[in-house]
């Protein structure tokens, strides 16, 4: 009895063990790890209060990511940036005539960390990027056409404290999404994909109990971009 015991033991030890390797074989086959690099163009506003009149600000986007896919359908993906922002101003209804242009350009250093859920298999197949962002304001530019220190008689309508306003804080986070579609060639793929990002943080100075003038002055924008990608795992 005690050999029949041990018998049927060694079989269950064998079929559990059987069993666990092939659910491992079959669950490993969608682990993998890519590496890649991207590069876009940009369209930046900044949501004001008091509005500005403003129009879309032509920027890029530039960076490394890396992506790592545990199961099927569901991934990670961390990415490092350069990326622009800012704001361009619009004077096509400007009441005094004038040829004007104004532009403020944010220079930013970006982290976003993104769940990645695809659908399809090889080799295409379409994805939704989702999740947080952080970025570091290391430069900005402004481009004028006037002296921001004698302005032209605007419209009295027209928001100008825009162009004396310093960046009081240059962190910035918020929250990006994006769809896209991946060719995949064996280990390589090809990636292009559009995102929209919404800032939560404002750069103008809006603390509550000191005189700010703009109670918001986040970042938004519009991006799209192509990637290539190198699966090493």
């Amino acid at each position: 009895m005690k050999h029949i015991s041990r018998i049927i033991l060694v079989l269950a030890l064998l079929i559990g063990c059987t069993t666990y390797v092939d659910a491992q074989r079959k669950y490993n086959k969608y682990k993998s790890v890519t590496i890649g690099v991207k590069g876009g163009v940009t369209l930046s506003k900044v949501n004001f209060r008091p509005s500005v009149k403003e129009g879309f600000l032509p920027g890029m986007n530039v960076g490394a990511s890396v992506r790592y896919i545990e199961e099927k359908y569901f991934g990670i993906i961390g990415e490092i940036n350069f990326a622009q922002y800012g704001w361009q101003e619009d004077f096509s209804k400007q009441a005094i005539p004038g040829d004007y242009s104004y532009s403020h350009t944010l220079n930013y250093i970006t982290v976003p960390l993104l769940s990645h859920i695809f659908f399809g298999n090889e080799p295409m197949r379409f994805f939704i990027n989702l999740g947080p962002q952080i970025g570091i304001c290391f430069s900005d530019k402004v481009s004028s056409s006037f002296d921001i220190y004698d302005l032209p008689h605007f419209s009295p309508s027209r928001e100008t404290q825009q162009y004396f306003e310093p960046l009081k804080s240059r962190f910035d986070y918020g929250i990006t999404g994006g769809l896209g579609l991946e060719l995949k060639m064996k280990k390589h793929s090809i990636v292009v994909e559009a995102r929209y990002y919404f800032g939560l943080n404002d750069f103008f100075e809006n603390s509550k109990g000191k005189a700010a003038y703009f109670s918001a002055s986040a970042n938004q924008q519009i991006s799209a971009g192509i990637a290539y990608l190198f699966q090493v795992k």
